[in-house]
């Protein structure tokens, strides 16, 4: 919430589109370098866009802290 906020909400999704279609190109590229997947597998999900909006949080704004699983509250930057 704080990223899209100070970014507005036409870059944060681009910023989180962008994540996510580079998430989903490093896995088709490299996953057969390291894996024993079929090339054919499709690739889908978010995780590679939700990774790269903690990353911008991270950089953006390292001494914040909040409540991971419900149950710790930790610093941006242990992470």
């Amino acid at each position: 919430m704080e990223l899209e906020n100070l970014w507005g909400s036409k870059t944060f999704f681009i910023y989180y589109t962008v994540c996510g279609i580079g998430a989903g190109l490093a896995n088709i590229f490299l996953a057969p370098l390291f894996t024993t997947i079929a090339p054919n597998v499709p690739t889908i999900g978010a995780s590679g866009s939700i990774y790269g909006v903690l990353i911008a949080f991270g950089m953006l704004f390292p001494k914040d802290s909040y409540t991971y699983i419900s149950c710790f509250r930790l610093k941006q930057s242990i992470l």
